[in-house]
């Protein structure tokens, strides 16, 4: 009787490890796939926008043809003003390294200024925002 008491603890303990781990890996799919269909629509912004009108909006062709426009418009500025903001961003850090920098031994400032570069390298790849010049 201890034999299958035993056993049978073993084998619920593994079933609900099985089944946590397969629950992980179904959350965990399912937020990368969120996080590829956001970033497809960031890049694809004005289809998604129109995309998401048509549907809702049941507009009509002559509408999707006038409506476009203003929607790629409205993108257009909206990617400026996000190049703007990201631009200001590096500028933040950069002034907050400065004054970080003077604690620091040189070692840890070399590491600071290549840390610096490397996100500042990640920014102009993700939004295509060319960094203010140095001073």
């Amino acid at each position: 009787m201890k034999r299958f008491a035993r056993s049978t603890i073993v084998l619920s303990l593994a079933g609900i490890f099985f089944v946590g781990a397969a629950t992980g890996a179904v959350t965990a799919l399912g937020l990368a796939k969120s996080k590829v269909e956001k970033q497809l629509k960031m890049e694809n912004l004005e289809d998604s926008i129109m995309d998401w009108a048509t549907a809702k909006l049941e507009l009509t062709e002559e509408q999707t043809v006038r409506v476009r426009p203003l929607v790629e418009i409205a993108c257009d500025e909206y990617r400026a003003e996000q190049a703007k903001t990201m631009q200001r961003v590096i500028e933040i850090i950069r002034a907050s390294n400065q004054r970080i920098s003077p604690e620091l031994t040189p070692a840890q400032v070399e590491k600071l200024i290549e840390s610096e570069r490397k996100h500042e390298d990640y920014l102009k790849r993700k939004f295509n925002v060319e960094p203010p010049a140095r001073p």
